[in-house]
């Protein structure tokens, strides 16, 4: 998921007002989501859960579309918040960007613009200067979800150091004319059960590494929906496109006739 730009939580921006994180289209849009290992069971039903190559670091992260304008998700999973993860539900909050997730420490906020309010949302400080419930409730959900993030960067950093992750190139061509790439995604080699190379892996994290590698497998077989939805997407907007060209290529004759209430 791509910030707007973070700024630490403090000065004027407390005189802000936030909204529903899917009020926002940074959250709504984005087809790559960060997620806490804890989340991979709830998540793997529905999307491809993968890893994204930052730097010299791996994040643990879901796919929800091939797409990045915000086309091509499944059906309800858009504007529902069970399907967005902790992170984003804590929108607009974040962590640090230059600090390992840590409960307690200073929180960030995004300056994105909520595009879609609902309602008159919430201010992030009150008059008085103490955080609001909404701010608060964001911030506990941040605090709570920090021990499950350092656990994922320390698993990916042990498959990264026994050299288990291999790239997955979620590269498609001719769909609907079209080139659909999601770059910087890694999995865990194909190979590893059957050759024991997940031992220490299993030995550093025993059952909550296994679990999330299992259900990390299981999940990439949900590609094929993503493909499916994008593609189902894609020829919405050609159809689209090729209305729009036959309606500007007939006679003047074929328009629409106009309000006949409004000629007399």
């Amino acid at each position: 998921m791509d910030y707007v730009q973070p700024i630490p939580l403090s000065g004027d921006v407390l005189k802000q007002r936030i909204f529903s994180p899917l009020a926002y289209a940074t959250i709504r849009n984005a087809n790559v989501m960060a997620i806490a290992p804890v989340e991979a069971a709830r998540f793997a039903g529905h999307y491809p859960i993968a890893w994204r190559k930052q730097n010299d670091s791996f994040e643990l992260v879901v796919v929800r579309s091939l797409l990045a304008d915000g086309r091509g998700h499944a059906p309800g999973t858009q504007t529902t918040l069970a399907f967005i993860p902790v992170l984003a539900r804590c929108y607009p909050f974040l962590y640090d960007p230059a600090l390992p997730p840590q409960a307690g420490k200073p929180k960030f906020v995004d300056t994105a613009i909520a595009d879609q309010p609902n309602d008159i949302g919430a201010p992030i400080a009150l008059a008085d200067g103490r955080p609001s419930k909404a701010t608060l409730q964001r911030i506990a959900q941040l605090d709570a979800a920090a021990p499950s993030f350092a656990l994922s960067a320390t698993i990916a950093a042990t498959l990264a150091k026994a050299e288990l992750f291999e790239p997955w190139p979620l590269h498609f061509e001719n769909i609907e004319g079209q080139t659909l790439d999601v770059d910087g995604l890694w999995i865990v080699r194909q190979n590893v059960v059957e050759t024991g190379g997940l031992a220490p892996l299993l030995r550093a994290h025993g059952i909550a590494a296994a679990d999330l590698v299992s259900l990390h497998r299981i999940s990439l077989y949900r590609a094929g929906m993503l493909l499916a939805q994008s593609r189902a997407a894609l020829k919405i907007e050609a159809a689209a496109n090729v209305q729009s060209l036959v309606q500007a290529d007939q006679p003047a004759f074929l328009a629409e006739p106009a309000d006949a209430g409004a000629a007399s």
